[in-house]
């Protein structure tokens, strides 16, 4: 019965679409995806590469597979299932891809000190992206690390005793680490983290204006944060309040905020 009425639902905003003359993101890859089949480039793309490749949705496979097809070398996918902050997840066959014999699972981490990797491979974040058969993919505890050292601390207190404990903390790491971030579940907790941090008289600026010129202590969500590199990173994450109970997702997301940091990461708890 709740298919029937999720089906519903679909196809009514699928006609409301229609009617306003609207598309939606994935409509758009597929309407992308067909473009190309109909009237093929003049010019090919020799090649096509893409960076966190597990958070695209299987119709942004399609396309980029469709504008190189299976030429030798013609598409290089990079990619992490365990740092994928978005539901959802595909095999590659799916998407008509297929990479048996051909892909590398590189086990090497360059980034963060083994402090900070054993941090983030205490997180149970599965990595559900596979090659080709469905198996599992590698997950972080396969990793070994090459910078040593590093520091890990670890808060837990009530909402009320969070903002206390976030600006002593950022203070102490600001000043010893040229590169902080503070990295929150959502743009709010951004917005309030800001403004503990500059009534603090801690220089703060949200993350998402970050140019990698301005300093002070760089504040934003993880979803933005992705890519990105700092030298300390104090992580606030509440649950699991945007994702209903799929507490895999949260679980990927906090080891993407952990593994940010290069020397130090603090992880708070909020009770």
């Amino acid at each position: 019965g709740r298919r029937e009425q999720v089906w519903r639902l679909h196809q009514a905003y699928q006609r409301n679409l229609a009617e306003r003359g609207l598309t939606d993101y994935n409509d758009l890859l597929v309407l992308a995806t067909e473009e190309v089949r109909e009237r093929p480039l003049a010019e090919p793309f020799a090649a096509v590469v893409v960076d966190e490749v597990q958070d695209l949705p299987q119709v942004g496979l399609r396309l980029v597979h469709t504008l190189v097809g299976d030429r030798p070398d013609g598409l290089l996918l990079v990619g992490d299932g365990q740092q994928q902050v978005y539901p959802g997840g595909w095999w590659l066959i799916d998407a008509g891809i297929h990479v048996q014999g051909r892909g590398e699972t590189l086990r090497v981490n360059y980034r963060n000190t083994r402090a900070v990797l054993a941090a983030a491979q205490d997180v149970p974040a599965p990595n559900q992206l596979d090659e080709e058969d469905g198996a599992p993919g590698a997950t972080l505890r396969e990793v070994t690390a090459t910078l040593a050292g590093g520091t890990v601390h670890r808060w837990s207190g009530s909402a009320e005793e969070l903002e206390q404990a976030l600006v002593a903390e950022a203070k102490v790491v600001s000043e010893a680490h040229e590169e902080t971030a503070v990295l929150l579940g959502s743009n709010d907790d951004v917005s309030q983290a800001i403004r503990w941090l500059r009534q603090a008289g801690i220089p703060a600026m949200p993350l998402k204006d970050y140019d990698g010129t301005q300093p002070g202590v760089k504040v934003g969500t993880v979803h933005r944060a992705k890519g990105m590199e700092f030298g300390a990173v104090l992580v606030v994450l509440r649950g699991t309040e945007d994702d209903g109970h799929d507490a895999s997702l949260t679980d990927r997301r906090l080891l993407v905020a952990i593994t940010r940091a290069r020397d130090h990461a603090w992880l708070a708890t909020v009770r």
